[in-house]
């Protein structure tokens, strides 16, 4: 009983980070298999919660408004039937923080884990870089999704590596010059990838971890000059992204605000129960669109579109209640708590959720690097001081 209740949850939890490059199909069968234990452990009363969280009351209400809006709108089709099971995530996150609160002597190595997906991903970025240019990065996913990976999942650990940059005391030795390498890999991997929400994302991410940590002159400068080393390593690499960074945006910025324009409207014309779930994108308005069918590219204006006011408003509560709970993990002692903080400020802020609400691969980068950040939150020794210690001085 112990072994398929814990030991199989922690081995899914260990490969669920490598399972994101092999397909949407294996990560969303290793999640809903997560899901379903924790699920059969509760009925079986073997998992306990003396303290059942309040935010996760707010992704019940969030499923139910799915629920009613589908009922009034009639619209119990398999577009409700993917919404509905949206509250896998939640319920994936829940169980990874009862794993890493009753048994965080599993997770020794998960932060090894982690590091070596990440190295993973790299290694096919840095072969695309220069062997295999093309408009978007693909590899490893085969779809242009490669930008929203790095720029979901990874977050974490990029500023987790910016705040040991920013915490450097000198300059000239090893460690900070590793630091300052490692750094400027992530900045020109982000920039590689063609993902401009995600460049945004990082800049914002990095700008808030160093205003939060210690702040100092020589940890600011090797910031600012870790993200200057990227970008221009990026530039000089594929100067074609010039216009992709530059010109392009302006575009998207317009094309955005017009689809955020259509998703309002829809909301006012049925702003109690909404149009249903997955309906929006049927949609005239967006069937008319530039790109042809699509959706609001915000969560929050698609949640009160589809699910009316129950809905938009409890999809704001869940983001704010986790927010609270996140912040209420700060540790004095925990310099990386910071890191995970800020990730979900950016992952919640409205112009970086672009992609469909219900998307399964989507939601599966993100409360998969939720669920990191709370390992994080957690753990105040995760690198000590010896970490990157290299004592002599070039």
């Amino acid at each position: 009983m112990n072994s398929f209740f814990i030991i199989f949850p922690v081995f899914l939890l260990h490969i669920l980070p490598f399972s994101f490059f092999i397909g949407r199909a294996t990560t969303d069968i290793i999640f809903s298999s997560l899901v379903l234990i924790f699920l059969l452990g509760l009925v079986l009363k073997y998992f306990k919660f003396d303290d059942f969280p309040k935010w996760f009351l707010c992704a019940l209400l969030f499923t139910f408004s799915v629920i009613v809006s589908a009922i009034i709108n009639s619209t119990v089709t398999d577009h409700f039937l993917q919404a509905f099971v949206w509250i896998r995530f939640p319920l994936f996150f829940l169980f990874v923080v009862y794993l890493f609160n009753a048994f965080p002597e599993k997770f020794r190595h998960f932060l090894f884990i982690n590091l070596l997906a990440l190295l993973v991903y790299l290694s096919f970025n840095l072969y695309e870089s220069f062997f295999d240019l093309k408009t978007r990065f693909e590899i490893p996913f085969d779809n242009p999704i490669s930008g929203v990976y790095f720029a979901r999942v990874s977050l974490p650990l990029i500023l987790m590596a910016f705040i040991l940059l920013n915490n450097q005391k000198r300059i000239i030795s090893r460690r900070p010059l590793l630091i300052l390498f490692i750094c400027s890999l992530f900045v020109f991997a982000m920039f590689m990838t063609g993902h401009r929400n995600g460049l945004i994302g990082l800049a914002l991410g990095v700008s808030l971890v160093t205003a939060l940590s210690s702040l100092h002159l020589k940890g600011l400068f090797l910031v600012v000059l870790s993200v200057s080393l990227g970008i221009t390593l990026g530039f000089i690499v594929k100067n074609s992204y010039s216009d992709h960074y530059t010109k392009k945006v302006l575009a998207h910025k317009t094309l955005y605000m017009n689809v955020y324009e259509r998703g309002i409207k829809y909301f006012v014309d049925k702003p109690i129960f909404g149009h249903g779930p997955k309906q929006v994108e049927k949609g005239e308005l967006y069937l008319q669109a530039v790109r042809g069918p699509n959706h609001p590219h915000n969560h929050y204006i698609q949640a009160f579109a589809e699910l009316g006011i129950l809905g938009g408003f409890a999809y704001i509560a869940l983001v704010l209640g986790l927010l609270f709970k996140f912040f209420a993990l700060r540790q004095s002692d925990n310099k990386f708590w910071v890191a995970s903080f800020v990730t979900l400020i950016v992952f919640f802020s409205p112009i970086f959720q672009t992609h469909d609400l219900w998307s399964a691969q989507f939601n599966g980068f993100t409360w998969y690097a939720i669920g990191f950040c709370y390992f994080i939150s957690r753990n105040n020794k995760l690198l000590d001081e010896n970490t990157f210690q290299l004592e002599s001085k070039f």
